[in-house]
């Protein structure tokens, strides 16, 4: 089973869904489903979008190992950001800037 498909099944699994019914969803076939979620079968972009929308997930959670880790990191950076003063805040963005250019 490849990452993509091995991740695909997770997310199904988390909203308890059975595969046939995933399948029925996307208009395909349960074989081509378990095919896609083994490895055995590539997914189109379109399919990929349609699958996080039917498993209520971002795509980078499909895509990447880590799209999870890297929202709850990022929402922490973003709450200790807010409760910075508005002088510490400016910094920041100053620095940010910096490391952009």
């Amino acid at each position: 089973m490849n990452n993509l498909g091995k991740r695909l099944r997770e997310a199904r699994n988390n909203i308890h869904m059975h595969q046939a019914v995933a399948a029925e969803s996307m208009q395909m076939s349960r074989p081509t489903l378990s095919a896609i979620e083994t490895g055995k079968r590539q997914v189109t972009a379109n399919e990929l979008v349609q699958f996080a929308e039917l498993y209520k997930v971002d795509v980078s959670e499909l895509l990447y190992e880590n799209g999870d880790s890297n929202r709850k990191r990022v929402m922490e950076y973003y709450q200790r950001f807010v409760a910075l003063s508005e002088e510490k805040q400016i910094e920041v963005m100053h620095f940010i800037d910096d490391v952009e250019r």
